[in-house]
C-alpha cells in the first residue's frame, strides 16, 4: 500500500516537472507551433486552385436545315446531327483536342503535375447534362469557358469535314455507276430512255440503279456532268454556322477556403507537438 502511494507521488512530481519545463520552454513551444501554422497556412495557399471546383455548361443549337438542303437527295441533315453528338461526347475527341490546343497549357500541367489520368479526369469531368447542353467542371477559374467554346469549335469542324468526306464518297460511287451504265448504254446503241407502261403512268422510264442503261447515253452523260459539279460544289460550298445557343455559364460547385482550415489546424496541431517533443529531447526527458 506504502509502495502505491509512493509510486502515485511519483507520478504527480513528474507530471509536475512537465508542466513546469513547459511553462520554462514556453516561447520554444510557441515559435515552433507558430511556424508550422505559417507554414501550413502558405503550403494551403499555394494549392488552393486544387480545390476551387467550378462547373462550366454550354447549350448548343442545330444547324439551319438550308445549309444541307443542296445535298440532301444524298445525305440527311439528321446523320450529321447524329455524328456531332456521338463526337463531342468522346473521349477519344477530347483528348485529341487537349493535345492540340496550345492556348491551355496551365490545364496539361495541373494533369500532368498532379499525375492524373487524362481519359479518366474527361470521364469524371465532362458529360451531357440535358438536350444539346454539356457541362464540364474544372479546377481554375479561366479556363472553363474557353474550354468548352473552343471544344464545340473543334467538333463542328471535324463533324462538317467528315460529312463533306462522306458526300463526296457518296456522290462519287453515283457518278462510277452512272458511268458503267452509260458504257453499256453505248454498246447497245441505247440513246434514249426506254419507256414502260405502269398503272399510274403509261410512259415512264426503267430508272432502277442496276438497270440505268434504260435511261439512254444521252441522259446518262447529263446526268455524269450534274453529279461532277456537284461534286465540286461541295468543296467550295461553305458549311460555316454558329453552334452556340448560349454562351457558356460558370457556377462554383466547390471552395477550397474549407479545405484550407483543414490544412492550418493539421499544421497547428502537428507543430504543438513537434515542439513538445524537441522540449522533451533538449532535456533529456526522452
Amino acid at each position: 500500500m506504502k509502495k502505491k502511494i509512493r509510486n502515485l507521488n511519483r507520478d504527480q512530481i513528474d507530471l509536475f516537472k512537465i508542466i513546469s519545463l513547459c511553462w520554462r520552454e514556453k516561447s520554444l513551444i510557441i515559435s515552433i507551433t507558430l511556424l508550422f501554422t505559417v507554414a501550413s497556412i502558405i503550403f494551403s495557399l499555394s494549392i488552393q486552385n486544387k480545390f476551387n471546383k467550378f462547373k462550366s455548361e454550354i447549350i448548343i443549337k442545330e444547324p439551319p436545315r438550308s445549309l444541307f438542303l443542296p445535298f440532301e437527295r444524298f445525305i440527311n441533315k439528321s446523320d450529321y446531327q447524329r455524328d456531332f453528338k456521338n463526337s463531342i461526347l468522346s473521349i477519344d475527341n477530347l483528348e485529341i483536342f487537349v493535345k492540340q490546343n496550345n492556348k491551355i497549357d496551365n490545364f496539361k500541367n495541373y494533369i500532368e503535375s498532379n499525375n492524373l489520368n487524362l481519359t479518366q479526369y474527361f470521364q469524371d469531368n465532362f458529360g451531357e447534362n440535358g438536350k444539346n447542353k454539356y457541362y464540364y467542371i474544372f479546377y481554375e477559374t479561366k479556363n472553363g469557358e474557353e474550354f468548352l467554346k473552343d471544344y464545340v469549335e473543334f467538333i463542328k469542324l471535324k463533324s462538317l469535314k467528315e460529312y463533306k468526306d462522306e458526300l463526296k464518297n457518296i456522290i462519287k460511287i453515283l457518278i462510277a455507276e452512272y458511268e458503267r451504265n452509260l458504257f453499256i448504254a453505248k454498246k447497245i446503241n441505247q440513246k434514249n430512255p426506254i419507256f414502260f407502261k405502269s398503272e399510274v403512268n403509261n410512259h415512264e422510264p426503267l430508272t432502277e440503279l442496276n438497270q440505268l442503261y434504260y435511261l439512254g447515253s444521252n441522259i446518262l452523260s447529263q446526268q455524269i456532268l450534274h453529279l461532277k459539279a456537284v461534286l465540286n460544289q461541295v468543296d467550295s460550298y461553305s458549311f460555316d454556322y454558329n453552334p452556340i445557343y448560349q454562351k457558356p455559364i460558370t457556377n462554383t460547385v466547390m471552395k477550397g477556403v474549407k479545405d484550407r482550415k483543414i490544412f492550418i489546424f493539421y499544421g497547428f496541431v502537428f507543430g504543438f507537438f513537434a515542439s513538445i517533443i524537441i522540449v522533451f529531447i533538449k532535456n533529456k526527458i526522452i
